[in-house]
């Protein structure tokens, strides 16, 4: 296995899913709605089963009135042994035309990426995800949440 973070070829779907079904799910508010070059999301979780294969995701929650049509975050897996991947990752929010991918309701659209399918951990123990935001703006206006999921691939 090369990485958790295969992320280039992403696929975006709409949020809708329950999160009973996840191994694991957490969401993490972003201060105000403001996401500052410096602030990280953090996410803790633990692996028993390394022959079991996951769905990796992260849902983002942005205002219609983000400046970009696209998110650039740096996402950081730490394994059990102390090994640390990284992987900078860009995310359309928009299409061609402007149309927004994911659903919108008002101001607010949420929008689900998966990370990776079928993805192994080959270690038993304590993984790390973090997301940093990754733009051009010290401070990213817009972004209100990021949730990080695991679960059971089918």
């Amino acid at each position: 296995m090369r990485t958790i973070l295969i992320a280039l070829t992403t696929a975006i779907t709409l949020v809708g899913c329950d999160t009973e079904s996840y191994t694991y799910y957490q969401q993490q508010p972003v201060a105000q709605g403001t996401w500052d070059y410096g602030d990280s999301l953090v996410w803790d979780f633990e692996v028993t089963d390394t022959a079991q294969t996951y769905t990796l995701l992260l849902d983002i929650a942005h205002r219609t009135d983000y400046p970009y049509q696209n998110l650039y975050y740096r996402a950081y897996t730490t394994y059990p042994d102390g090994t640390r991947l990284d992987q900078v990752i860009n995310t359309d929010l928009l299409d061609g035309t402007g149309r927004y991918y994911g659903r919108c309701d008002d101001n607010v659209c949420d929008l689900r990426v998966i990370l990776q399918e079928r993805a192994r951990f080959p270690q038993v123990g304590q993984y790390r995800f973090v997301a940093e935001q990754y733009t051009r703006s010290e401070a990213l206006d817009g972004v209100e949440q990021l949730a990080f999921g695991l679960q059971v691939a089918q």
